[in-house]
């Protein structure tokens, strides 16, 4: 859901563009000039042509200067010879900045639309994914009655979703598809691609299809998994693998002759959670995060070990196996190998290398994958996955290599590049999407029942908030003169251009936001846009911004020109 801090994000992303399309806009002026002194193919070219065009240009700088700083309209002398030139290039320069400012005030005006839209077609996410599996039931149908086999489903649990039943009796939900004319067609083949590197890839998903019997609770969980999995994903292009794993081999005689395999899951189970712990206490993370973390790495875990079971049983896993057999004789003689060893010791390294994957992918998601903390991460990965082994009983064994790779390419799904193509910041909407998709789907009935929540809001009063984020735009534009001059005052020894622009936008936003919007806290302003600055500007700017602001809110106070009322009193001092 949208809040403020994410209202005034959008609002320094679209000033930054907008201004930055200002100064690409006296570029192009500028080069207009130039053309203008350009001869045709024709013509001789005039021996002070490039006299007049370095001429033309500062004089055009200088209307330039003015008319961003001078409250009445720009008066300079242009001499007759260049006289047309600067007044097209000022006339295209107006205009070009004008077409900007609508464009973006008319995407303002268009961002409740599009995020909802976005949001009904996440929705019809699993009704698609319901329709190709049942697709593909059908098709396994047929062959099987060609082939004269007897036809199973058995692996085709979502071909009767639940959820998906539930969502076309959503009647609200629907009325606004047809309404907006909503649907995948056009994307369908992306979408159906997602979803097939989902089924076949995710191990949640194949656990849920092998189970004899689902609720309505589980298939809501695995379609939560799927949308977000599907829809949301993010690329990761920094992850961690183990490349190798060497055990003694007297160390796996030891650990086979005290564990069976019917202790092996639950006790990876129970040394995963210390796995986890070890791991965020090192890296500083909250515990919070325990639960879900150990979950994944038991889910995928607990697939590779049935999927392996069931192998064992096919002619090529047989010819694994005997090579097995062959290296482990020859590393500990005499001892008895079966194919339970092989079942667990494989098990067991990809455990650890699940854990690695499932870790990694979770410090992207937390940001906290970038090259300065890639040291600390190597030592607390390497610390958690030897208590893990000790705990799990191999204390003699080593992990021979532990490599950083870092890949360039996506691993986001298809479909996630699709929604992120239709947003210029998805970044942000991406988080208020997958927020509103999810509590739609939590509040989900199950088909018997009748009482249907309300669909998801983007804000819990967007006419406010939509008011604060369009007049925090057009003021912000409309103040320019006024915070650059307040700005250059308090800032003498910097030239107010040389500041980055990003600095420039976020304190004159939370200046127009102080003077404008009387009911909130000067202290709350300052503290949204130093937040904003430690994000999204130079590693030094939150410092410079966090006293620039104090200094001049203090003044403009003093003058009365700030001046709060109502909530805006509070902890305004």
């Amino acid at each position: 859901m949208l809040n403020r801090w994410n209202l005034r994000v959008k609002a320094f992303q679209v000033l930054f563009a907008y201004k930055t399309n200002l100064q690409a806009n006296a570029d192009l002026a500028k080069a207009l000039i130039e053309e203008h002194f350009t001869p045709d193919w024709n013509e001789s070219p005039s021996p002070h042509r490039q006299e007049y065009v370095q001429q033309a240009q500062e004089l055009f700088d200088q209307w330039l200067y003015q008319f961003q700083t001078q409250e009445a309209s720009p008066t300079l002398f242009w001499p007759e010879a260049l006289r047309t030139a600067g007044q097209e290039a000022i006339l295209f320069y107006q205009n070009q900045c004008n077409e900007d400012h609508r464009h973006y005030l008319k995407w303002l005006r268009a961002l409740p639309e599009h995020i909802f839209d976005l949001y009904l077609l996440a929705l019809q996410i699993p009704e698609e994914a319901r329709l190709l599996v049942e697709e593909e039931a059908q098709r396994q149908r047929d062959k099987m009655k060609i082939t004269g086999l007897k036809p199973t489903d058995t692996l085709f649990k979502l071909a009767h979703s639940q959820v998906a039943l539930s969502l076309r009796g959503f009647s609200s939900l629907q009325k606004e598809i047809q309404n907006r004319k909503l649907d995948w067609q056009k994307e369908k083949s992306r979408l159906r691609q997602a979803l097939r590197d989902f089924m076949e890839q995710d191990p949640a998903y194949s656990a849920f299809d092998q189970m004899p019997d689902q609720d309505f609770e589980t298939e809501r969980t695995l379609v939560l998994h799927m949308v977000r999995e599907v829809a949301f994903r993010q690329p990761v292009n920094l992850f961690f693998e183990i490349t190798e794993i060497d055990i003694p081999a007297v160390a796996w005689a030891e650990w086979f002759s005290l564990l069976s395999k019917q202790d092996l899951l639950a006790r990876l189970q129970t040394d995963t959670r210390a796995l986890v712990r070890t791991f965020l206490e090192h890296m500083a993370l909250s515990g919070e995060y325990q639960p879900s973390l150990e979950k994944q790495i038991y889910q995928r875990g607990q697939a590779y070990f049935n999927r392996l079971q069931n192998e064992l049983k096919d002619r090529k896993a047989s010819e694994s196996l005997r090579e097995y057999r062959r290296l482990k004789t020859k590393e500990i003689p005499g001892f008895s190998i079966d194919p339970q060893h092989f079942l667990m010791e494989q098990t067991l390294k990809q455990w650890l290398r699940e854990s690695v994957a499932v870790l990694s992918v979770f410090l992207s998601e937390q940001k906290r994958n970038g090259a300065d903390a890639q040291k600390e991460i190597l030592h607390a990965l390497d610390h958690a996955l030897f208590f893990f082994l000790e705990q799990i009983g191999l204390p003699g064994s080593t992990l021979s290599q532990l490599t950083l790779l870092v890949k360039n390419e996506k691993t986001g799904s298809v479909l996630s590049d699709f929604f992120a193509e239709q947003s210029l910041f998805w970044e942000e909407d991406q988080k208020v999407l997958q927020s509103m998709v999810q509590k739609t789907l939590k509040g989900l009935p199950a088909p018997s029942q009748e009482e249907y929540p309300a669909l998801a809001e983007f804000s819990l009063n967007w006419e406010d908030d939509f008011y604060f984020f369009e007049e925090l735009f057009k003021q912000t534009v409309q103040m320019e003169k006024q915070t650059r001059a307040w700005i250059s005052a308090k800032s003498e020894n910097w030239d107010f251009t040389r500041l980055a622009l990003s600095d420039r936008v976020i304190l004159q936003m939370a200046l127009t936001e102080m003077v404008f919007f009387p009911s909130i806290p000067v202290k709350v302003s300052i503290n949204e846009y130093i937040d904003i600055a430690k994000q999204y500007s130079t590693p030094n700017s939150r410092q410079f911004i966090n006293g620039l602001l104090d200094a001049l809110s203090n003044e403009l106070q003093a003058q009365k020109i700030i001046r709060k009322s109502g909530r805006g009193l509070m902890d305004n001092r």
